[in-house]
């Protein structure tokens, strides 16, 4: 008798999410638990602001328990509840007449920054060069340090990505692909004496 094959994460978590939307609560909590720390850092990014940051989150659970009946089935539970909150924090930063800061552009996003904790490479302390490489990220444009973030620090595909900022697939591919062009030349242009080393923690970075 043949075994059972093992269940995918993707599988696993597509179960939770229907038992979710039937009123299961283990299987609410299970999300709120799985993702609420990528959540809070991503919130935390946009608003630059703690309590916005963890009031959004709760106020985006709250509102997808009250309204699970009505939730789409998802396949990919992190990049829709990363959209989700991204649109949450839009709607409230709005509601709170900020919205001249928070547009839909690139302005939305111009206190999207990194930091030492976001990029540790290799487990090693970090040296001058490792904070050169955080300050090249941060002279990105501020859409080309959310893809960053989304794509190589939460581990998003390129679709998921796609899926959480609400762009076409294109666009983020683009959109990485400048991020990558930037990031090679304003390191190139900082310390070329120390070129081998940088492009070693560039490349564990993005590998």
């Amino acid at each position: 008798m043949r075994g059972q094959l093992p269940t995918t994460n993707m599988e696993n978590e597509a179960q939770h999410w229907f038992r979710f939307r039937q009123g299961d609560q283990a299987s609410f909590t299970y999300f709120h638990d799985t993702y609420y720390n990528e959540l809070y850092f991503y919130a935390l990014k946009i608003t630059q602001d703690e309590y916005q940051a963890k009031n959004a989150i709760q106020e985006l659970f709250l509102y997808l328990w009250k309204n699970r009946r009505q939730l789409d089935e998802v396949t990919s539970v992190k990049p829709y509840l990363l959209c989700s909150l991204r649109r949450h924090i839009f709607r409230l930063l709005k509601k709170e007449k900020q919205q001249h800061r928070f547009l839909q552009s690139d302005a939305t996003l111009s206190h999207f920054s990194f930091s030492t904790e976001d990029i540790i490479i290799q487990q090693e302390t970090i040296t001058q060069r490792h904070k050169q490489v955080i300050q090249a990220l941060n002279n990105l444009s501020p859409r080309q340090r959310e893809a960053v973030y989304l794509r190589y620090v939460n581990g998003l595909t390129v679709s998921e990505v796609a899926e959480s900022m609400n762009l076409n697939y294109q666009s983020v591919l683009n959109c990485l692909r400048r991020a990558l062009g930037n990031l090679k030349k304003d390191l190139l242009s900082q310390i070329e004496t120390a070129l081998p080393t940088l492009l070693i923690a560039l490349n564990s970075l993005f590998l």
